[in-house]
């Protein structure tokens, strides 16, 4: 399993609802549409990762209830893995997708069985080894995560390159396990105003993980054990973003496409970023594919979709050989 990857998050239903507007506070308003698809950070990203040909599998308990069998039936009618799926005595969990016209969502969440992380899983997950793992800043909220932390740190012991990607609720992670992760990272993905929270939770100056415009002194240029390099991306939505690596700095575009429903995006970013590393692929190449990859989400309804590698128009898996 070493040229695999893992992403430790929960597996619940995304619920969706179309609104045409939201109503005033105290008022009223309609829904429309709705419609229920296996979804959660983590599969979002696996989906990625296998779209584009590498063998992901999802960490998450599951509940005792019907949903918990349509997810499972899901997982198994795509082909993705259930290795690191596990049963729990407790409900599912579910995220209700509010969409508005111009794509924007909202998620309201109940958290359920896939909150749940049991010794005898972390064990299961010890016993192997992979080329890299997503971890999302959502799995750290659960009650068991002191013993998640302690497994994402064996991983890297291992050799497994650890990406991060904090989430809009990286504020409400223990600060003390917020350090530890940011420690343990080789990547980490926030977008602006997840960077501002990484560093106000850890009681970081403003501006020092990323080492200021010309990224020289930040989090990517502190050393990580066994010499790894690490890789700071700032994501500014339609605006592209910021690597910071080595000591430097550079900026990567956001894909040009049409906008129906932005849900998913950054895990469809992260995902591309995880078979990146499990490729050695450069960070240049590995970020295109990215911005790509979460464009071609933007573009379909629901938090992920099925497609191959030559659907990516303009990138070498795409067919366009061009580094440019």
């Amino acid at each position: 399993m070493k040229n695999e990857c893992l992403i430790l998050g929960g597996l619940v239903p995304d619920i969706y609802y179309r609104i045409s507007s939201w109503p005033e506070r105290g008022q009223d308003g309609f829904l429309s549409g709705e419609e229920v698809k296996a979804g959660g950070c983590a599969v979002n990203m696996a989906v990625t990762a296998e779209n584009l040909g590498v063998r992901a599998h999802v960490v998450s308990c599951v509940g005792n209830d019907g949903t918990a069998s349509m997810l499972r039936d899901y997982l198994r009618v795509h082909g993705l893995s259930e290795r690191f799926i596990v049963p729990a005595g407790e409900a599912s969990g579910k995220c209700f997708v509010f969409v508005e016209p111009d794509g924007e969502r909202t998620f309201l969440t109940c958290k359920g069985a896939e909150g749940l992380f049991p010794v005898s899983l972390a064990e299961k997950i010890r016993k192997e080894s992979f080329a890299a793992a997503g971890v999302t800043g959502y799995y750290l909220l659960n009650d068991d995560a002191e013993l998640i932390m302690d497994v994402i740190e064996d991983l890297s012991s291992k050799g497994t390159q650890i990406l991060f990607d904090p989430s809009p609720l990286a504020g409400e992670i223990r600060p003390e396990l917020l350090e530890r992760m940011i420690a343990v990272s080789d990547i980490m993905t926030p977008n602006l105003t997840e960077l501002e929270i990484l560093e106000e939770v850890t009681g970081r100056p403003k501006g020092s993980l990323t080492g200021g415009p010309r990224g020289e002194g930040g989090w990517a240029q502190e050393e990580k054990t066994g010499g790894r390099e690490r890789i700071l991306i700032v994501k500014d939505g339609a605006e592209g973003g910021s690597v910071f690596h080595g000591g430097a700095v550079f900026r990567y575009e956001a894909e040009k496409c049409h906008a129906v429903d932005t849900t998913g995006a950054g895990d469809s970013f992260s995902g591309a970023l995880l078979y990146g590393l499990t490729q050695n692929m450069d960070i240049r190449r590995s970020v295109r594919l990215a911005a790509r990859c979460a464009a071609k989400t933007v573009s379909i309804v629901g938090p992920h979709g099925f497609w191959k590698p030559d659907e990516l128009a303009g990138t070498e898996e795409g067919g366009n050989t061009s580094d440019e």
